[in-house]
């Protein structure tokens, strides 16, 4: 018989949102800004957006990875 070393297994700290952004009105010309609050570690971001008669898809905006989105 032949036995192993040892090994080690963690699990990671769990993701939750704890905050979701609101909906919002601006005026033509206006910044719209969104805001998520999560809580965890190694969190990453990725805002979408949707236009009409069209699919969802990933944001090219600067803010687009960020906890606060503005556009």
């Amino acid at each position: 018989s032949v036995t192993s070393n040892e090994a080690k297994c963690s699990t990671a700290e769990a993701l939750r949102i704890t905050g979701q952004p609101s909906n919002c009105s601006v005026s033509v010309g206006s910044q719209a800004r969104f805001a998520v609050k999560a809580e965890g570690t190694g969190l990453k971001y990725q805002w979408q957006v949707k236009f009409p008669n069209e699919s969802w898809k990933n944001s090219g905006s600067t803010t687009a990875t960020t906890a606060t989105y503005s556009f």
